[in-house]
């Protein structure tokens, strides 16, 4: 039996981890993503992950890339707020609450 094949840019990290890493653009960093898919997953789960993390960067990759606030859609916005809030783990209402007790 052969190296299982994955989709671009996933790898495997550790025993049974994936993630899904790929350096941005002009840039020396790297936008790096942990899935929650397994290596023995089924390919279909694995494939869809990594296309919805794909969407992610390439938001990532317009935001910073962006050289006025008009060039970025509702959708870019939207997605780059909700990926900032749980990439800090924070819950929806928590946000107001600790602005509101300041």
């Amino acid at each position: 039996m052969g190296k299982k094949q994955y989709p671009d840019y996933v790898k495997p990290r550790g025993k049974n981890a994936l993630r899904f890493r790929r350096r941005i653009t002009g840039s020396a960093d790297y936008f790096t993503r942990a899935l929650r898919s397994k290596q023995d997953s089924p390919a279909s789960e694995i494939q869809r992950e990594a296309a919805s993390i794909l969407a992610l960067f390439e938001a990532e990759v317009r935001l910073r890339c962006a050289t006025h606030p008009n060039s970025l859609s509702d959708v870019d916005l939207d997605m780059a707020a909700t990926n900032f809030l749980t990439k800090h783990a924070i819950q929806p209402g928590q946000l107001s609450q600790a602005v509101v007790r300041t």
